[in-house]
């Protein structure tokens, strides 16, 4: 009874929920949740964009049925859809919180290069070029939508997940989840010693939320039913997880952190002058009005271990004082200095959600990045002339 865990992907539909063989076959097989797709709530959205797997039953039955057996559910959204309007992020948070769905994964509509979506928008003249694309769990798309303004798409999206991610939204999510999932297949797998650091963890960041998150946090727990009792602590954690992602990346930049990031630029700047003059290293601080500041250092030649030393310090200094991310571009690196490079990279790794790495692809199989620790950006220009050696 160890658990598995399948991942249905964003193909996958809730009509799965009407095959009961199916669900009760995860069942005997101990799978404990299923990841879906859902992306929207809305019928007219699911249907132009060809979803219509999800149309054939209400989905907040489908799901609860999935939860009669047992079973957790996890899933994606999407807002930004060409039918979506302000309206919609209110529309998809009930739906959210009805469903107790708590590891919600809702990002705004991004159209990725050479793709079709990608190729419309351009058409349309709504691409916003240059916009990063990489990524949508940050509050930024490369889309202008049809129906909103961008700004106002932009702050409706992270008030949207302020709210779902707020104390009240847990423990409704927890109670409302729970009301249909009576037998969890989940029990907890984990020695017992190691349950006792998982729940003290977890009270230690009830206790930092206050009065009100305790007050919603023993409100939500299923004290009578000790079976439910592991699957809404691990609801709790995931909750406050992404509470913890939001405070860090829906933020607007600090006062004082340009200020700041500005004073490191320039000591990382003076202890690898002597690499920038020779044309081995390159440095630049983009400081932005709407976000924290970016660092970037760029790999152009021979390094040695005194430059990584030099960097390594200040570097971390630079991401515990402030919220600005670091962008380390390897174009080119002597393979004795590759462990250099992994000491550098152990020591950002406290801050690796603000890390952001990327390697020439004819690097790709010599320069091993965590990307479970740090952020892999792969979708640069090639550079051809540039290489290991």
């Amino acid at each position: 009874r160890h658990g598995y865990r399948f991942n249905f992907g964003t193909e996958a539909s809730i009509n799965m929920a009407q095959d009961q063989a199916l669900l009760e076959l995860f069942r005997e097989a101990n799978f404990i949740w299923v990841f879906i797709g859902i992306e929207s709530p809305d019928e007219a959205t699911l249907r132009a964009t060809r979803k219509t797997q999800n149309t054939h039953e209400d989905p907040l039955t489908a799901l609860r049925r999935i939860y009669a057996h047992g079973i957790d559910v996890l899933a994606g959204f999407i807002i930004g859809f060409d039918n979506d309007t302000l309206a919609t992020f209110q529309r998809q948070s009930r739906f959210i919180v009805a469903s107790g769905i708590q590891v919600a994964m809702v990002g705004l509509l991004t159209a990725l290069p050479r793709t079709p979506l990608y190729e419309r928008v351009k058409r349309e003249g709504r691409l916003i070029e240059g916009a990063e694309h990489g990524d949508n769990t940050k509050p930024r798309t490369n889309i202008m939508p049809r129906h909103m303004a961008y700004g106002e798409m932009v702050a409706a999206y992270m008030t949207f997940y302020r709210k779902l991610t707020g104390n009240r939204a847990i423990a409704q999510r927890v109670r409302n989840k729970l009301r249909y999932l009576r037998e969890p297949v989940y029990h907890g797998e984990y020695p017992w010693r190691e349950r006792v650091g998982i729940v003290a963890k977890l009270l230690k960041g009830v206790l930092k939320g206050g009065p009100p998150r305790l007050f919603h946090f023993a409100r939500s727990m299923p004290w009578l039913t000790p079976a439910k009792l592991p699957l809404a602590t691990v609801d709790w954690i995931s909750g406050l997880a992404m509470r913890d992602y939001v405070d860090r990346h829906f933020a607007g930049p600090r006062a004082g952190d340009a200020a700041a990031a500005g004073k490191w630029f320039a000591s990382i700047e003076r202890a690898i002058k002597r690499y920038l003059e020779e044309g081995r290293a390159s440095i630049e601080l983009k400081l932005l009005a709407e976000s924290a500041p970016r660092l970037e250092i760029r790999f152009k030649g021979r390094l040695d271990r005194a430059f990584f030393v030099r960097c390594s310090r200040r570097l971390e200094r630079l991401l515990r004082r402030t919220r600005a991310s670091v962008t380390l571009v390897v174009d080119e690196i002597e393979r004795p200095q590759l462990v250099n490079l992994n000491r550098l990279l152990r020591r950002l790794a406290r801050y690796g959600d603000r890390v952001f790495i990327e390697v020439n692809d004819r690097l790709r199989n010599v320069v091993a990045i965590d990307s479970s620790v740090f952020n892999l950006v792969l979708d640069h220009p090639q550079r051809e002339d540039l290489a290991l050696r």
